[in-house]
């Protein structure tokens, strides 16, 4: 099975950010790329790049804060499944 990967500049287009922005998130943990091919990533990542800028940008929270509120978030949506 071949697993598709993308760019960090693949990453910013799909975001709408500055592809410096992006390798920013990589840096402090924020993202990070596929082990075996640090310089790829899963496409759902672009999708967690739009959220960390949303809450950067409407609520002023920082990129490592945004990480940890996705994180409890996503952490809350398998919960939900789990009882669901």
């Amino acid at each position: 099975m071949t697993r598709v990967l993308i760019s960090v500049e693949q990453i910013a287009v799909r975001a709408g950010v500055d592809t410096t922005w992006v390798q920013e998130l990589v840096q402090v943990g924020v993202i990070e790329p596929e082990p075996d091919q640090p310089d790829l990533f899963r496409p759902e990542v672009s999708l967690r790049v739009q959220k960390v800028a949303r809450l950067e940008r409407d609520l002023g929270v920082n990129p490592e804060g945004a990480a940890v509120i996705l994180d409890l978030l996503d952490y809350i949506e398998q919960l939900e499944r789990r009882a669901g």
